[in-house]
């Protein structure tokens, strides 16, 4: 299985993230020629795609559909991480779910900055408790079938503003959460860590702890920063 990783825009929090040499054996799908001088410096294995940036928003994440797209018809099984999903864990002879991305969840209450996502998420996630649940795309796994396709197919059909990928793949899944769990989430990490909170009217609120207990214990060979 390819480790798979994407870089477009210009997002410097994206940029400090990636490391100064790869630590896997990965290829990069690269937007954008300066991030490809950026990245071939560094001495990344890349797949220039394209020098056009106007993509719809460097939030909208459909590029990351674009990628899991052309790296399944490179390398047919794939695993897909964020700059900030780091294989923590010799990973050589797992079985990895086909497809397959790890949970994490909202505070209802929560302020979004984008109100197109405050909107947005009630109706492309699972409630849980006090909080909203959707896939997190910070690590897909891919084998069998072009998630990437099928995931741009249901985009065009809602046309999402952001989380594409995380909406479209909730949708894609069509089940309850329980289902979810039991046959897409992902073995190997958790998509946000138990020791992360959100400001809410100024207290502290821990929803991931709760996801995380309700689903259980992992074999952590990821961790999600």
């Amino acid at each position: 299985m390819k480790l798979i990783r994407a870089l477009w825009g210009t997002r410097h929090d994206i940029r400090n993230e990636i490391p100064i040499q790869p630590r896997e054996d990965e290829v990069v799908y690269v937007w954008g020629k300066e991030n490809l001088k950026y990245l071939t410096s560094l001495g990344y294995d890349t797949r220039f795609v394209s020098d056009i940036n106007n993509f719809e928003s460097e939030w909208s994440y459909k590029l990351k559909l674009d990628a899991i797209d052309l790296a399944y018809q490179e390398f047919n099984e794939i695993l897909f991480l964020d700059w900030d999903c780091i294989q923590i864990k010799d990973i050589v002879g797992l079985e990895f779910n086909s497809p397959s991305m790890p949970l994490y969840s909202y505070p209802k209450n929560y302020t979004f900055d984008n109100p197109i996502l405050k909107k947005q998420i009630s109706l492309y996630s699972w409630e849980f408790e006090d909080s909203y649940v959707l896939p997190n795309a910070s690590y897909i796994s891919v084998q069998g079938f072009n998630l990437g396709q099928e995931l741009k197919k249901i985009h065009k059909r809602y046309k999402f503003n952001t989380l594409v990928e995380e909406f479209s793949f909730k949708l894609f899944t069509d089940c309850s959460l329980d289902e979810y769990i039991k046959n897409y989430d992902s073995p190997y990490l958790y998509g946000r860590e138990s020791s992360q909170y959100f400001w809410v009217d100024g207290k502290k609120v821990n929803t991931a702890k709760k996801l995380n207990n309700y689903i259980g214990n992992k074999d952590i060979k990821f961790i999600h920063e």
